[in-house]
């Protein structure tokens, strides 16, 4: 899978703020009250983690304990989770890491502390069985993938596995370091390789250089860039050509070399399938002259 760079993402949510609210606990379930302690049971488990960041004064929280969390529907997932409850007041740092600015806000966890997904604002019972489902999926494959990466830590699918896990779930350090790894050179040169390893190296660079950009290191991503098209040089007319020519292009014009960006912003217009890409490329060139 060749990934996107996504640009500009912005989500909106309209909170309404009433007077204090109590928050009984539901009698269904225990949350514990301290991260630490929930991540050390969810390691030792091999569970994932429901955070629940909550503040006193909000009506939407204390239905979400109350009603939602102790519905029917939701036991079958949420017994396969750890949880914890965080006062966002009391613990404000803790609810800034995990990006909670609105409330109520459930931050999904795997057993090594990687964010899952992110639910911010009051959800009723079914969408949260899904969410909760899904994040129960992407736990799975990380096991799978940790499994098959201790097991053979220098093999190239498993790392590749490692890095679209890694990617999936927007922890683009941890996808740069395993696509990296999937395109290092294997301690046997001379050993050829299966069809679908180099076709996993291929799509690794390509990857890579998008990680890059995720984490704003623009002029490792240009470095990047170079290495895929220059490797890649024959294939011209092909879809992950032409969109490693703009993201090289948005690459050099971020890290403030507009000259250099040009050339493939104009030949990214011309050729992008994607027509929002395209209108993009044209708008940054009308910023360039």
């Amino acid at each position: 899978m060749y990934l996107k760079y996504q640009l500009f993402l912005v989500s909106s949510l309209f909170l309404f703020v009433f007077f204090a609210t109590t928050l009984p606990a539901s009698p269904k379930h225990k949350w514990l009250r301290n991260m630490k302690t929930a991540l050390h049971i969810a390691n030792k488990e091999n569970k994932a983690l429901i955070v629940d960041f909550y503040v006193p004064w909000c009506p939407y929280c204390a239905k979400l304990q109350k009603e939602i969390y102790p519905s029917k529907k939701l036991q079958a997932q949420i017994k396969n989770f750890v949880r914890v409850r965080i006062n966002a007041e009391k613990q404000p740092s803790l609810a800034k890491r995990y990006d909670a600015n609105a409330y109520p806000t459930i931050v999904l966890l795997n057993s090594n502390g990687d964010k899952l997904d992110t639910i911010q604002g009051f959800v009723s019972a079914p969408v949260l069985k899904n969410r909760l489902t899904q994040a129960l999926n992407t736990m799975s494959l990380y096991n799978s993938m940790i499994s098959d990466l201790n097991a053979n830590p220098k093999n190239i699918l498993n790392n590749y596995e490692g890095g679209e896990y890694y990617f999936r779930i927007e922890n683009y350090q941890k996808a740069h370091h395993y696509f990296l790894m999937t395109v290092k050179k294997q301690s046997n040169p001379h050993k050829k390789l299966s069809r679908n390893k180099k076709s996993k190296r291929k799509k690794a660079m390509y990857n890579l250089a998008v990680c890059s950009m995720h984490l704003d290191k623009y002029a490792r991503a240009v470095s990047e860039w170079n290495s895929y098209l220059s490797k890649n040089n024959s294939q011209k007319n092909t879809k992950a050509y032409i969109s490693a020519r703009y993201y090289r292009g948005l690459s050099n014009f971020y890290r403030g070399n507009k000259k250099r960006a040009q050339g493939d912003l104009v030949y990214a217009s011309k050729y992008l399938e994607d027509i929002e890409e395209r209108k993009m490329a044209e708008m940054i060139l009308e910023m360039i002259f």
